[in-house]
């Protein structure tokens, strides 16, 4: 089965030119706008979200999908070290960087320890607990609503270091590759309720440009023909994601 879905092969911002901007824009915050030096914070978050349900050119989809029927299956946690570097009248922007640990627990297959775009022909690990970790620039405007409650919109760049491949089963690849890659693109927009020196806040995404993975994807995980055209590159899907969050300003 040919996979022809249209993808976003436009050059974007390379992981270190954004973060060189998020980490430019905190050291000279103090000359931008006048910012109360105490609003550093150290947020921790919790996110669940749809299944990545998507097969591409793999056989047997029908089967396998009805398997796993449920609809939520992956999960997220992230530490963010953030400031706010611009205050006017009600509005806000914080610049801030973390990490992600994402956990997709819908079965697919994977190979890790052969480039991804050599054909061989033996059975592979099929994986229900596939782990990535992250590095996470962010920036995040908010508007203040009232004095205890804003609404916000992030934008957040994912830049993967590191998969791992846990609960496994079949013959081929296993283990854990340390290599350093955009991941996604997002937007999420939320809520945020202030008490003293914490905050608690929910969001949702409703932006995600995707970068297909090279080791779930590929001409070995998925046994394509010669005549057929493995896909690369980023494309526009986005899962319902919800996230909890909690701060603590410094």
């Amino acid at each position: 089965m040919m996979y022809e879905k249209k993808r976003i092969n436009s050059k974007l911002i390379s992981p270190v030119q954004f973060t060189l901007l998020i980490l430019g824009l905190l050291t000279a915050s103090k000359s931008i706008a006048q910012v109360d030096s105490s609003k550093w914070m150290i947020t921790i978050e919790a996110s669940v979200q749809e299944h990545d349900k998507r097969l591409y050119s793999l056989p047997d989809q029908a089967r396998k999908l009805a398997a796993h029927p449920e609809r939520f299956g992956t999960y997220l946690v992230g530490m963010y070290v953030s400031r706010r570097i611009v205050s006017h009248n009600r509005l806000s922007l914080f610049a801030g960087i973390g990490t992600q640990l994402q956990m997709s627990t819908f079965p697919r297959p994977f190979m890790l320890d052969h480039p991804p775009e050599t054909q061989i022909s033996f059975n592979i690990y099929y994986t229900d607990r596939y782990y990535e970790g992250m590095l996470v620039p962010l920036l995040r405007l908010e508007y203040e609503v009232l004095p205890s409650l804003s609404i916000w919109s992030s934008f957040r760049p994912r830049y993967r270091f590191v998969v791992e491949a846990g609960r496994y089963s079949g013959n081929g690849s296993s283990g854990k590759v340390w290599d350093f890659e955009a991941k996604s693109y997002e937007g999420n927009v939320g809520l945020r309720y202030v008490f003293s020196q914490y905050d608690i806040s929910l969001g949702v995404r409703v932006y995600n440009l995707h970068k297909i993975d090279k080791y779930t994807v590929n001409r070995i995980t998925h046994r394509v023909s010669d005549g057929e055209i493995i896909p690369r590159g980023f494309e526009n899907h986005n899962p319902l994601r919800l996230t909890l969050g909690f701060s603590r300003y410094f």
